[in-house]
């Protein structure tokens, strides 16, 4: 079966900008909404034509029963991490099912009065927006539930098969174990729980992502994978960025270091590195820091406002009395950089992947140091794609050694998502059934009203991760949010 490319890329765009359309009619007053939408159309419209017009590009050709595959695989990996409430959750599905039930019960924007305290709901709410609108018209969480499913399958596919695209992978059996790396990567072994709580700092494998954060990574491997097919086209980042905002600010910022890299090097490296900075101020990318600035007013009301230091924004060092605990922690994922240098010496976007790995770690966000979890998924993706091409390079050219080094590698990293999987109480429910079809091995879909506190009674993460305080003081409501309904 042939896929056509400029169909598949334009699908993951298109996947990947609806949550920020549909929060712009949802949440903006109606002047605003235009102004909004009419720039992003015109983003969309603009990158379309580039692509139509760039030279047509071998399909990606797929055995049917390896789209089954895919398919089926894509469709077990969400089950097994929580979409969907067929399978145990994690716990932080109480967030994720309180948000969709807020968003399904409540008028956009959400607004929460709990006492004397009012907020604003301001988190990256995009995954759920598609599901809502379900949940809405049905008047059902568990329809909303089955749609995110649905809405997470066709982006993990999405993803899947920009991977096979980028790898130029076209038999059968490489497609497979594409897709199997796919869902089992991870850096070469997992440092220990009191590694992290040591120091708060990891780069959570792939199943691991997608069981605590799916909201912040199945859009970020989309437009990760889009950015590396494309890395030469400057012209189209910020566009590529952008819908971002409304998924992960961390992912944004983990996106932006690579794309920064690359540009400055070709800055430094071009004849004429004016073309190069010229070819940025183009109409996709003007358009969509348009749309970027309002999204990033929504998000400024949390990001900017007074917190306890644990559960702050602030930035800082992990200290020079963590350096060996950091040292031990790098050779987690150097170990598969030493092994492929020589595919990538005169690579630059090698360097630029590594040199985000290698200075995450130096710093830390927040109570459970978000930044270094969610900011190194692009990188950790791209790391993926750079491994699984020299894998299959090695065997193509017959180097037997540096093939079984990559192979035992993966091989480590593949124990803890497999070890995730064969024991389903790992951080749930004690003596949950593993399957329950009726959803009932789901935290409850209430609300995160409960949690609107700043008295010290509620945990600071949860009193202030999700909301603007005194909202009606927030530039985002007071000059682009639609007004509070008077009840």
């Amino acid at each position: 079966m042939d896929v056509n490319s400029k169909k598949l890329t334009f699908a993951a765009v298109c996947y990947s900008w609806a949550a920020v359309l549909i929060f712009l009619f949802g949440w903006l007053r109606w002047y605003w909404a235009l102004v909004s939408i009419a720039l992003s159309l015109a983003a969309l419209y603009r990158y379309k034509r580039d692509l139509d017009r760039q030279p047509d590009r071998e399909p990606l050709r797929v055995k049917k029963s390896v789209l089954v595959f895919l398919g089926v695989s894509m469709l077990v990996w969400l089950l097994i991490t929580g979409s969907g409430a067929f399978f145990v959750q994690a716990f932080d599905w109480e967030k994720h099912n309180a948000i969709l039930n807020d968003l399904i019960q409540r008028d956009w924007p959400v607004y929460y009065h709990n006492g004397e305290e009012n907020a604003m709901l301001t988190y990256y709410v995009g995954m759920y927006l598609i599901p809502a609108l379900f949940g809405k018209i049905f008047h059902s969480f568990r329809a909303a539930e089955i749609v995110m499913l649905c809405n997470n399958w066709i982006g993990m596919c999405l993803a899947a098969l920009l991977l096979l695209r980028l790898l130029g992978a076209r038999t059968a059996k490489k497609q497979i174990v594409a897709i199997l790396v796919f869902m089992l990567f991870g850096t070469v072994a997992w440092p220990g729980q009191s590694l992290y709580d040591a120091v708060r700092i990891a780069y959570p494998n792939h199943l691991f992502q997608l069981k605590w954060a799916f909201q912040q990574t199945i859009v970020p491997w989309i437009l990760t994978a889009l950015f590396v097919d494309s890395e030469e086209k400057s012209e189209h980042y910020l566009f590529l960025a952008a819908p971002l905002l409304i998924h992960t600010v961390f992912g944004l910022l983990g996106i932006a270091l690579l794309m920064l890299g690359l540009f400055g090097w070709r800055v430094v490296t071009e004849k004429d590195p004016w073309k190069c900075i010229k070819r940025a101020f183009s109409i996709p990318n003007l358009c969509a820091a348009g749309t970027m600035l309002v999204l990033f007013f929504y998000l400024s009301g949390n990001i900017f406002s007074e917190k306890p230091e644990m559960a702050g924004m602030g930035l800082s060092w992990i200290g020079r009395d963590k350096m060996a605990i950091y040292l031990i922690f790098i050779t987690t994922f150097l170990c598969y950089s030493v092994v492929i240098f020589r595919e990538y010496e005169k690579t630059p976007l090698y360097y630029v992947t590594n040199a985000v790995l290698l200075f995450l770690p130096f710093w830390r966000v927040g109570m459970w140091n978000d930044l270094c979890q969610r900011a190194s998924l692009p990188a950790m993706f791209v790391l993926m794609v750079l491994v699984l091409r020299a894998l299959f390079a090695f065997v193509r050219r017959g180097s037997t050694g540096r093939t079984a080094i990559l192979v035992l590698l993966l091989a480590l990293a593949a124990w803890f998502p497999i070890f995730i999987v064969l024991h389903p109480y790992y951080d749930t429910y004690a003596g949950t059934p593993l399957v329950s079809v009726d959803g009932s091995s789901r935290y409850p879909g209430e609300s995160l009203e409960k949690y609107v506190c700043r008295d010290g009674s509620v945990r600071d993460d949860l009193a202030y991760n999700y909301y603007t305080y005194d909202y009606e003081d927030s530039v985002f409501v007071k000059y682009f949010a639609r007004h509070e309904r008077e009840e």
